[in-house]
């Protein structure tokens, strides 16, 4: 899936840490960093370039519209040339390609561990043989059926090192990460994104390094009732335009009250807002894909034109904008009206979430929503 990120720089009072400022900020936000101690991303999975200017073009008045108006475009960046969830948004948050960080995709053959249970007794047989395809996905979910995954990871699948201890997701990236470099210093962290097994990948080494991590499982049995003819008997979320929309609010209401300082789910206060937060959206993914002939009045994909956005893309677009417009206006209460500096970043390529490599065409806006 390709994902476009939006990235916020929050007015705060105060300066980020070095640390922070050296790894996050390129020449042109540099002078923004002394003054900015947040930093919130929006990843929206299946955005091409071309739909961003296509969506500006046909909603000058929108949010997006607004922060394009208002920004810097960087026409002058790149995907990972072989792109998916993983590796792409591993590399945005370490900063290194697929090689660099040891994830090439979510399922791929590791010549250096043992398959699951491959040990006995804590011992690793004479006769074990070396290598295996390790799967970072919602596979490791206790129940992928359901919206919590069961509640945690199946240790039983998880791969063997030469020494039988297991090798948890949070254990493979050969970096570090944002959110290691953020707990390091202090600060509090929070993501929210679609699969438990997959970005449990951004707990850092010691799997601390994200203070809330939210992910609900977009695999999972329609927790939404009441059911749609277009998904009976609970399909799971992402066979139907509507439900999944239903689910990235989910998201938009952990991002939300992380801006309050709150927990993903509102139930206790944070010691602070989070320094790096944010979240991933999937409708505009679905709706590329959606094809309904019982409700043709959603059909998915693009127009005749392969270019103009067909009604179930025009309505995950329009629920995108307007979250943006809410992530904006909660900004600006916290803040209290003093203006949100925005840095917006696209990456492209097919099966491409994001990347720390950016994006191939014009890509990635900065600017001032005031």
């Amino acid at each position: 899936m390709d994902r476009l990120a939006v990235i916020f720089l929050l007015l705060a009072v105060g300066a980020v840490h070095a640390s922070s400022r050296k790894l996050l900020g390129g020449p042109a936000l540099k002078p923004w960093l002394s003054q900015h101690e947040h930093v919130l991303f929006m990843s929206i999975d299946g955005m091409h370039n071309e739909d961003l200017t296509w969506w500006i073009s046909n909603n000058p008045n929108g949010n997006f519209a607004k922060l394009a108006a208002m920004g810097v475009t960087y026409t002058n960046a790149l995907v990972d040339g072989f792109t998916d969830s993983i590796p792409a948004s591993i590399s945005l948050v370490t900063g290194a390609g697929d090689l660099t960080n040891g994830l090439t995709y979510s399922g791929c053959y590791d010549r250096s561990l043992y398959a699951p249970g491959t040990c006995v007794d804590g011992k690793l047989p004479k006769t074990a043989a070396k290598g295996v395809v390790v799967h970072w996905s919602e596979a490791l979910d206790l129940d992928s059926t359901r919206i919590d995954a069961g509640g945690g990871l199946n240790e039983a699948l998880l791969p063997e090192d030469s020494h039988c201890k297991k090798v948890y997701p949070w254990m493979y990236p050969r970096v570090n990460n944002i959110f290691e470099v953020a707990t390091g210093e202090g600060l509090v962290t929070a993501w929210s994104d679609k699969e438990y097994g997959t970005y449990q990948l951004y707990r850092g080494k010691n799997g601390d390094a994200v203070t809330d991590l939210y992910t609900p499982e977009d695999k999972a049995k329609d927790p939404f009732p009441p059911y749609s003819i277009d998904n009976p008997g609970q399909a799971n979320i992402t066979k139907e335009i509507v439900r999944i929309m239903l689910y990235d609010q989910l998201h938009v209401g952990a991002v939300l009250n992380w801006i309050k300082g709150l927990t993903h789910d509102g139930s206790a206060a944070l010691s602070a807002v989070p320094a790096i937060f944010g979240s991933s959206f999937q409708s505009l993914n679905v709706a590329q894909k959606y094809n309904s002939a019982i409700n043709p009045a959603l059909t998915g994909g693009y127009l005749a034109d392969a270019r103009s956005f067909g009604p179930a893309m025009t309505a995950a677009m329009q629920m995108l904008d307007d979250t943006l417009g809410k992530f904006v206006a909660a900004i600006k209460v916290r803040s209290q009206g003093r203006g949100v500096t925005v840095f917006d970043e696209e990456e492209l390529g097919r099966e491409g979430d994001f990347a720390a490599e950016g994006c191939d065409g014009g890509c990635g806006v900065d600017g001032v929503l005031n």
